[in-house]
């Protein structure tokens, strides 16, 4: 059970009472369990070392010791049992031979960016901590001839052959056996689809429209990816209105869910036959938020800024149906970003993993609100507010809590509030407001400015306050990729720069932003960032890149020293980096990482969203199918009633 930090209230002060500390027994010597072992294989699996293990390393685990309770094996006195996964030592000696197997290197990276563990320096006498165990076993794989085999029997003989040889595929098969037959009464059918959570449905439009799937259809994710494999493209007229009444209608029609975000995605190639309005008013009436996307060079820029309502973060120009899928990663980033707005009173109940987060909005009254979090049977959440930011984190906030919090400012009529999972394995939890009459002091936090600041919520703040001076038209998230590329977000500098702080901004890159002699126009980039951040870039160090906004800044003024744009694909950027950024690098490590760095992304958030697809006769056939399955892979990434 999860514990509760209480606030105690003493003017505009508030005192901290209690806390708690974090455990993570997945990095404690000789921590065993199946909870330990299952959380250990979860964080193994985020890093897609193999595609699909088809629950061999948590099988692995209960053949070779029943989860570390009763080790079969072992290896001497320095490596006793080789862990919860039995490793020996010729296991280990073999998942760190680059040179047999050159494809580790990567992996070994990945290893650094995701847990900081230097792959190189494990040593047997690390095996008895879980998670390394688990690396050993799972990298092992990849030294072997055969991919791991999908059934239990094919595995029983793959374990005999390659990781006990001499052993008897019948133990394997037994002992998965006894597992699978203890898990029988606590299997539950998977919550994907369930109505709490994420439901969608798809119009396609062109003269006239096609209802494929509606919000409250019930299907399940199969059901629904089939009906988008089956549609077909009607090749007329395009009546972008007639498509965004038709998702309206479906959306007033369906149950409603108090405080689930709801959303309109418009995807189309041109202009439409007779305008959109008054589609785009009534949507924002219903409280829909709109998004476009135009893609190709027909498209009408201005009835797309119409279609978002005037926002213009809610619009994006893509140049062609490939580069669709290069947008798949901010698509996924923005649904999972929307924040939810229950009612005064309401208790949404939800669960969440380690990192993952949800976000909430809500209005502030006179006197402000009291925020209470209180955990369901297990697990732990920590709590972050801001008064300006969307998606307040761990990097950027305006106060932490845990438990309960009572939220004021003068002048402030909205507070934006993420609750994060901060034990392993599921956290559940329920967040409810009410009004309150108490101040809570707070402290702002901007970890932006932090010195060696690291991880994925500094660099997505530094991305966003980088973003926001306007530097590029648009970087089509290459400051993003640069960063998970160059450092893991500043968690490994394994085999990249060692120094220029998240970015690994080097000397020459430095020295380059600074000398308006030969790019002139870096007078007038100085002037805005002087403006926004009062910072005086000529003044600007070395030393100081180690400070996340700094480096940011220093990669993406580089940009402005080039001959040429940043490009809009992955595989140019890629191309690009190992031309400009990182000369006599592979481009193959760029586009490896930022594959990684986006596979690696799954989101399950509640949220009703309606595709409206154009299948006007300007659009190629296969075009048309590349459209298709990138909606296939949006729905397919989150879990919901039907998706």
């Amino acid at each position: 059970m999860g514990l509760s930090l209480i606030i105690a209230i003493i003017g505009s002060e508030s005192q901290l009472i209690y806390g708690f500390q974090h455990v993570d027994l997945t990095i404690q010597p000789n921590a065993v369990g199946k909870d330990v072992t299952e959380a250990t294989v979860r964080k193994v699996n985020l890093l897609k070392i193999v595609a699909h293990d088809h629950e061999y390393l948590l099988r692995l685990a209960y053949v070779e010791s029943q989860f570390g309770d009763k080790p079969s094996r072992s290896f001497g006195a320095a490596n006793q049992t080789g862990g919860i996964w039995q490793v020996s030592n010729e296991v280990l000696l073999a998942s760190q031979d680059t040179v047999a197997t050159p494809s580790l290197t990567m992996l070994i990276y990945k290893i650094s960016a995701k847990f900081r563990i230097n792959w190189y320096n494990v040593r047997a006498a690390d095996l008895t901590k879980p998670l390394y165990s688990a690396l050993a076993a799972q990298l092992y794989t990849k030294t072997l001839a055969d991919p791991i085999p999908d059934t239990m029997a094919k595995q029983a003989d793959y374990w005999a052959k390659h990781y006990y040889p001499g052993g008897s595929a019948k133990v394997f098969t037994d002992s998965v056996t006894t597992l699978l037959n203890s898990q029988m009464d606590q299997d539950r059918i998977e919550d994907f689809y369930t109505p709490e959570m994420s439901r969608f449905c798809l119009v396609l439009f062109s003269d006239s429209i096609e209802t494929v799937f509606k919000l409250d259809d019930g299907l399940t994710k199969p059901h629904v990816l089939a009906k988008v494999d089956g549609m077909v493209q009607p090749r007329s007229g395009t009546n972008t209105r007639a498509g965004m009444i038709g998702a309206e209608d479906i959306f007033k029609a369906s149950a409603q869910r108090l405080g689930v975000p709801k959303q309109i995605m418009v995807l189309t190639d041109g202009q439409s036959n007779d305008g959109v309005q008054p589609a785009p008013g009534l949507a924002k009436a219903m409280g829909i938020q709109t998004m476009a996307w135009g893609v190709g060079s027909g498209v009408n820029q201005k009835e797309l800024l119409e279609i978002a309502n005037g926002d213009p973060d809610s619009v994006d120009l893509i140049n062609n149906y490939d580069s669709l899928f290069e947008k798949t990663y901010k698509f996924k980033t923005m649904k999972c970003s929307m924040a939810q707005k229950p009612p005064v009173g309401t208790e949404v109940a939800d669960k969440l993993l380690k990192g993952k987060k949800r976000f909430y909005n809500y209005k502030l009254g006179a006197n402000g609100i009291t925020v209470n979090v209180g955990n369901k049977n297990s697990g732990q959440v920590t709590g972050y507010f801001s008064f300006t930011l969307a998606n307040p984190t761990v990097a950027e906030n305006d106060g932490q809590f845990t438990g309960s919090a009572n939220i004021v400012k003068s002048g402030a009529t909205e507070v934006f509030v993420a609750i994060e999972g901060s034990a392993p394995g599921d956290s559940h939890y329920s967040i409810k407001i009410t009004l309150h009459e108490l101040i809570y002091g707070y402290t702002p936090v901007d970890l932006t400015l932090q010195p060696n600041a690291m991880g994925r919520d500094v660099a997505e703040a530094s991305v966003r306050k980088v973003n926001s001076l306007k530097i590029v038209a648009d970087d089509h998230e290459f400051l993003l990729r640069l960063a998970y590329v160059e450092s893991g977000y500043g968690c490994s500098y394994a085999s990249l720069n060692t120094t220029g702080g998240l970015w690994g901004v080097s000397s020459a890159v430095f020295l380059a932003t600074q000398d308006t002699g030969a790019t002139p126009l870096l007078t007038k980039l100085y002037f805005k960032i002087s403006s926004k951040f009062r910072i005086n870039w000529l003044d600007v160090t070395e030393a100081d890149l180690t400070k996340p906004l700094y480096s940011a800044l220093a990669a993406l003024l580089y940009t402005k020293t080039l001959p040429e744009p940043i490009p809009d694909t992955m595989a140019k950027q890629a191309d690009y980096w190992a031309k400009y950024f990182h000369p006599g690098g592979s481009a193959k490590v760029f586009t490896n990482l930022v594959t990684t760095m986006q596979n690696s992304f799954v989101c399950r958030t509640r949220m009703d969203t309606c595709f409206v697809l154009d299948g006007s006769g300007s659009i190629a056939k296969d075009d048309f199918e590349k459209a298709r399955k990138w909606i296939v892979g949006q729905i397919d990434i989150y879990e919901g009633q039907n998706s």
